[in-house]
């Protein structure tokens, strides 16, 4: 199963995409950047599509944040990645049961 992972770039951009290795995923944007940070990496829950997923962190999520090394730590940024990977999707399956 591939994870969804989102990446800080050397060049200040996100990076978002399905890895089965989040670090080997880092690591190859690295070697074309210079440096990355893995500031998110999680599984898809409730058999909801990844990249589905992927394609509305990159649209709704991300261009809210600055890509960076301690982004993981801020508050609003754990929050929105929270909702869109579990709240949503529990919500979801909830309301349409």
């Amino acid at each position: 199963m591939k994870m969804i992972v989102v990446v800080a770039d050397g060049n200040g951009a996100f990076q978002c995409g399905l890895a089965r290795n989040p670090d080997l995923y880092r690591r190859d944007i690295a070697k074309a950047t210079g440096t990355a940070v893995v500031v998110w990496a999680g599984l898809p829950v409730l058999s909801t599509d990844a990249q589905a997923m992927v394609e509305t962190l990159k649209r709704k999520v991300l261009p809210h944040f600055v890509a960076g090394p301690l982004l993981q730590h801020r508050l609003a940024f754990v929050i929105a990645m929270e909702w869109t990977f579990v709240g949503g999707p529990l919500l979801a399956a909830a309301y349409y049961r």
